[in-house]
């Protein structure tokens, strides 16, 4: 938690002590702390935790009492502008023309974001991040890591709600991701309208 609160007085310009020498970041960004910055987890201490930092929180677990700790809790506080992303789908969206041809170009990207989340989590742990396997075939085959046409993620929007869009998933190229977000942009937000 302290770290938390170090990184959100840096973000808001303020100064901070830090290996005792007073610090202090500059330019601070026009956007609020609380638009860059949520707090992640799968017990209610996390979700405590992101209310009382004044944070949204995005529980790994679909898991309604951690939805409602931390609602109860920003009222406890007095946050006035709580935000809980409930998972709902994927993990991990892009938009292709040619969702085959992509997976050939980032799948090695792919699988290194899913064996590093696996090599996090510790036995047990609730999580709908859990991803099983260790190939790209298998990657694939799984729901945590969808490439999707245009026409796709249109559907799969109107189905969950919303996706999670993750360009540079991996170290991908900004290039390629850069095509993704153009994709969202120029076909599925005007088919959703």
């Amino acid at each position: 938690e302290e770290a938390i609160r170090t990184i959100l007085t840096a973000l808001r310009g303020e100064p901070f002590e830090y290996k005792g020498r007073e610090v202090l970041i500059s330019p601070k960004p026009v956007s609020a702390p609380s638009s860059l910055i949520s707090v992640g987890g799968s017990v209610e201490i996390s979700a405590t935790r992101a209310a009382r930092l004044g944070l949204p929180f995005v529980p790994a677990v679909r898991d309604e009492s951690l939805e409602t700790a931390y609602y109860a809790e920003a009222k406890e506080v007095g946050y006035e502008t709580p935000m809980c992303i409930m998972p709902s789908g994927p993990g991990m969206v892009m938009v292709s023309e040619d969702p085959e041809k992509l997976w050939n170009e980032i799948g090695e990207n792919l699988l290194y974001d899913a064996m590093t989340y696996a090599a996090w989590q510790y036995q047990d742990q609730r999580s709908s991040w859990h991803v099983e396997g260790s190939s790209i075939e298998e990657l694939k085959e799984g729901d945590q890591h969808l490439i999707v046409t245009p026409q796709e993620c249109v559907d799969l929007l109107r189905n969950k709600g919303a996706v999670v869009l993750h360009p540079l998933v991996g170290g991908v190229d900004p290039a390629i991701g850069w095509e993704s977000l153009e994709l969202v942009a120029n076909k599925v937000i005007p088919a959703l309208s």
